[in-house]
This record gives structure tokens, C-alpha cells and sequence, in this order.
């Protein structure tokens, strides 16, 4: 089947283009209903049923159903509570922590097998060392979530970013974990919204998801929008 899909011969022609596109594509209009993944790029193995850091992350992801945008590692160490609680705010400064990490061209498992999960001390002193800069920590953060503004900032002036997109997919909203450890969990739509209140809260964007013009200021990014 991988080599069918490599070379685009029989069903693999389709399978070459990704579940979103063979949902599309089939008559049946349920079809749509077993996706798993956001904005048209499948999940990894890190359940938004079982997660919630992830249910936030993956429907506010700047690419999709990126595991590399929202981090699930502080959630299977135990060191953030499976709750909605305080998970907007969480998944958010976790996708500082990556954006940072894309920029310093980090290895995830490096970084936070050795830096650390989280921005900290660390990150500030190498940056300075290499840079010669007097950064603060909170500054290094800030480069993170300067670039997270910016992506959303572009994918908001190419129209594939709002509330509307910042979805998951059915099985995840409508249909809870059937059994094992974490039986009965999902994110249903209304526990969706109110974290992407909170989300949107936290960044300073507007109740649609879009960056204020205060927030975009703030971050000295606004000469980036027209």
C-alpha cells in the first residue's frame, strides 16, 4: 500500500492526496465525519479526546493538526492537569515555546529532553551568548509569540483563519473515548468555544481570532497587515 501510494498506482493514487481529499472526492457525504485531523492535515498520535491541551492546540494550530505547534509532552509527564482550566492559556505559551524552537532550527526532543519543556533561563543565555543581545527571558518568550502572531496574522489576510476554522473534527466534538483510561473523553462544541474564548482572550485577539491592532503594536508587528 505505501508503495502503491508512492507511486500513485490503484487506490494509492488517492490515498497519495491525503485523508481530506479522498473525503471530498467520495459521494457518500458522511464520509467526512471519520476525518481526524484540522485544517485539512491529519493528526498525530495525541488524542484531542484524551488531551485538552490538545484539543485547544490542534484547532488553534497555524498548520493544522500539528503536534509540533501545541506540545503534549507536559500533559503525559503530569505537569498540566487534564482539565480545561487554565489550558488555553497553556497551549498558547506551549506554541511560544515551539515557535522559538522552529526559529533556533531545535530538534523537539533535544530541546525538551535537555533545554527544557518550557522557556526558560536556558533558552535567554544561549541566545545572548550566540547573539551578543541582552535579552530577558520574558523577551525570549516574546519572540515566540511574535512569530505565532505573525503566522496567524498572514493566514487571516489569505481568509483560512477564524473562529470557523479553529474546529476539530467530528469524532472528536461528537463522539467520546469508548473505554480504557481515559473512557468517555472528548471535546463537545460548547467545551470547544469556551476555551477559544479564553484563548482568544489570552493572544489579544478579537472574538473572531483575528490580532487586534493594540496586539499587533504590541508586538511590533503592525506594518504587517493593510
Amino acid at each position: 500500500l505505501a508503495e502503491a501510494t508512492a507511486h500513485r498506482e490503484g487506490v494509492g493514487d488517492a490515498l497519495a492526496d491525503g485523508s481530506f481529499e479522498i473525503a471530498a472526492a467520495l459521494p457518500d457525504g458522511d464520509a467526512e465525519k471519520y476525518l481526524h485531523g484540522a485544517k485539512g492535515l491529519e493528526f498525530a498520535a495525541h488524542s484531542p479526546r484524551g488531551l485538552k491541551g490538545m484539543s485547544i492546540g490542534y484547532a488553534t494550530s497555524t498548520r493544522g493538526g500539528s503536534h509540533h505547534d501545541t506540545r503534549p509532552t507536559l500533559q503525559y509527564g503530569g505537569e498540566h492537569d487534564e482539565t480545561t482550566e487554565g489550558t488555553a492559556a497553556f497551549a498558547a505559551r506551549s506554541q511560544h515555546f515551539t515557535a522559538l524552537g522552529d526559529s533556533l532550527t531545535q530538534c523537539r526532543f533535544v530541546s525538551e529532553g535537555g533545554w527544557g519543556k518550557r522557556v526558560n533561563d536556558r533558552y535567554r543565555d544561549a541566545i545572548n551568548a550566540a547573539t551578543g543581545w541582552d535579552l530577558t527571558t520574558e523577551d525570549v518568550e516574546e519572540i515566540g509569540e511574535r512569530v505565532y502572531n505573525l503566522e496567524r496574522a498572514i493566514n487571516v489576510e489569505r481568509g483560512v483563519a477564524d473562529r470557523d476554522a479553529d474546529t476539530l473534527p467530528h469524532r472528536v466534538l461528537h463522539e467520546p473515548i469508548p473505554d480504557g483510561p481515559a473512557e468517555g473523553m472528548h471535546c463537545p462544541p460548547e467545551e470547544l468555544a469556551a476555551m477559544l474564548d479564553e484563548y482568544y482572550e489570552f493572544r489579544g485577539w478579537s472574538d473572531d481570532g483575528r490580532p487586534t491592532a493594540e496586539t499587533l503594536e504590541r508586538l511590533d508587528l503592525q506594518d504587517v497587515v493593510g
